[in-house]
């Protein structure tokens, strides 16, 4: 079976969600870079492969810290009495939303005390086996996306 193909950059939530659960189901991909703040995406080459375009901010408008705020507070709501966002088992879902929040969480933070399931969920999702794995990779995408918000 030929290596699947995974075109992103490492600052993208989805292709970091995207490791980890090739991480967790031990598969190897093939990993090619698209540099989207030089618009290598927008490339003929390119143009035909799904790419998530992240965006400078200098600033973070109230409304939308408040957006992300609601989010915590409505996966709070899935978390409470639970180990995993559907149920008692960690299922995709968990590694799709954690490459998202863990991300969010570098803009405005998960406040411990006003979301603990959704921070203890969090916490239990980077301890994974296959964050584990995934760790360097995840995390030098993470500060890369850091790093580009705020520029």
């Amino acid at each position: 079976m030929s290596k699947l193909i995974l075109y992103g950059m490492d600052g993208s939530p989805p292709v970091r969600a995207v490791l980890a659960v090739a991480g967790a189901l031990e598969l190897e991909l093939k990993r090619i870079d698209v540099n989207v703040m030089a618009g290598q995406q927008l490339k003929p080459d390119f143009v035909k492969h799904p790419v998530v375009i992240l965006k400078k901010i200098s600033s973070i408008p109230k409304e939308k810290i408040n957006d992300a705020l609601e989010a915590y507070a409505f996966l709070e709501s899935f978390l409470t009495g639970h180990d995993w966002l559907a149920g008692d088992h960690l299922t995709i879902a968990d590694f799709c939303a954690s490459a998202s929040v863990s991300t969010l969480d570098a803009i405005v933070s998960v406040d411990s005390e006003t979301y603990p399931y959704t921070a203890a969920w969090l916490e239990r999702c980077q301890g994974l086996p296959s964050y584990q794995n995934f760790t360097k990779l995840m995390k030098a995408g993470f500060w890369v996306f850091k790093k580009m918000i705020k520029r």
